[in-house]
């Protein structure tokens, strides 16, 4: 099936680069981030999601509301690719926590 259809459906432009900066439009960095993280989970890519777990909270994502969401996801898709994640976040967490605070004067 030629993906004319889904973009006829969505509305999204004929180039895919147009198409994603139509995407941005629709749904917020927060909840793109979210879903980015979430996708290779749930096809077993455990190594993928450490970079984007990192790039969270750049993007409004609290450490809390990732780690409910890969415990969520670990219910639905992959248990261990999810805890292996959840350990990338605390090893993430951890490093920034020791990261020296900035003084203000």
């Amino acid at each position: 099936m030629e993906s004319t259809t889904f973009r006829t459906t969505v509305g999204c432009p004929h180039h895919s680069d147009d198409c994603r900066d139509a995407m941005k439009n629709w749904i917020g960095n927060k909840e793109r981030r979210l879903v980015t993280i979430a996708a290779p989970i749930a096809h077993c890519r455990t190594d993928q999601p450490g970079p984007h777990v990192r790039k969270a909270p750049d993007n409004g994502l609290s450490q809390d509301e990732v780690a409910h969401a890969i415990t969520h996801l670990a219910f639905y898709t992959d248990w261990p690719g999810a805890m292996n994640t959840i350990t990338r976040l605390k090893h993430i967490i951890d490093a920034r926590a020791a990261l020296p605070r900035p003084h203000h004067a």
